[in-house]
């Protein structure tokens, strides 16, 4: 409740949850916190993890040129 309820409004019908913790909050198990109704928040949408905004950026435009060039990247220890 200490986490979800203030921000409940703004999460309201979110596709997806970026959540970027700092310091001592990565080791918050934000998935299984509880929100409205008793549900799960992994339940209301899925969750993506990012160590910082930029990192996000970054990443998101990445996958935007490697989608666009490649189509599905597989990457495996032999």
């Amino acid at each position: 409740d200490l986490l979800m309820r203030p921000i409940e409004a703004e999460i309201h019908g979110a596709k997806a949850l970026l959540i970027v913790p700092d310091e001592v909050l990565w080791r918050v198990p934000f998935a299984a916190l509880v929100a409205a109704r008793g549900r799960y928040l992994i339940e209301r949408a899925p969750i993506v993890y990012a160590p910082s905004i930029t990192a996000y950026v970054t990443m998101a435009r990445l996958r935007r040129a490697i989608n666009v060039a490649v189509g599905v990247i597989v990457c495996c220890l032999p």
